[in-house]
């Protein structure tokens, strides 16, 4: 994979059209969406990080297309790591960015199949420094329609509760991982060292130069809510045949 660095005026150019473009395909990749004004804007304001797509050849029977693999994370002017598909996905949750997609999870015990069609998210993030302790707290809340269940009564309201559950795990799940990365990273992907800026700017002058081990040693607390409200076509993709 290669991140979508511009080094000339064309390339920029190019990258504003091709990011921009991304929209059209955000139900069936996961990608999170930028244009190159928010990135040279993350850029050039605390903590100075920011995040493109990523894009990788593929060549199938001869032919070469572009393939969204994942994201590139910024930081200054340089690429300091990369998120792949899965950590991907968690950020645009983390970011409060998801504007239509699907989650897809299967039952432990039965193996059922179950695909929620995703609605906008919304999300709110509560930022609090303790000395030179950072503590966030992010609630972030999914609705969406079942777009596909195997199971024989889905409408039945302990069903649909209990695909509720899987879907807010499978969530909780992604969000955290992402969120461990990078931590591991020390990369503020998520914009919280502008909000601590944003309150308190002594504060921000004060512990700038080690935002990056704080990020790290951060509190992070996360509550998911997915709800299906409103089941739409039930369907299975393999029916059973007899």
């Amino acid at each position: 994979g290669f991140s979508l660095s511009p080094k000339t005026a064309f390339e920029k150019l190019c990258l504003t059209r091709f990011v921009n473009c991304v929209v059209v395909l955000a139900f069936t990749v996961k990608v999170v969406h930028i244009n190159l004004k928010d990135v040279l804007k993350q850029l050039s304001e605390p903590p100075y990080v920011s995040y493109v797509p990523m894009v990788r050849t593929v060549t199938s029977r001869g032919k070469s297309h572009l393939q969204f693999d994942g994201t590139a994370l910024i930081q200054g002017q340089h690429m300091v790591g990369e998120l792949n598909s899965q950590e991907t996905q968690g950020l645009v949750w983390l970011l409060g960015k998801e504007r239509g997609g699907s989650i897809e999870v299967k039952d432990p015990n039965s193996g059922d199949t179950y695909v929620l069609e995703a609605g906008k998210e919304s999300m709110k993030t509560h930022v609090t420094m303790r000395g030179s302790e950072l503590y966030v707290d992010t609630t972030i809340r999914i609705p969406g329609t079942i777009a596909q269940s195997e199971h024989a009564n889905p409408m039945d309201p302990k069903q649909l509760a209990a695909m509720e559950t899987l879907f807010t795990r499978e969530v909780y799940s992604t969000t955290n991982h992402t969120l461990a990365s990078l931590q591991s990273r020390k990369v503020d992907a998520l914009g919280i060292g502008l909000r601590v800026y944003r309150r308190d700017p002594k504060t921000w002058h004060r512990i700038e130069k080690h935002w990056g081990e704080i990020f790290s040693k951060g509190h992070f607390t996360l509550h998911i809510t997915v709800q299906a409200r409103h089941p739409g076509l039930i369907r299975t993709i393999y029916p059973h045949v007899g």
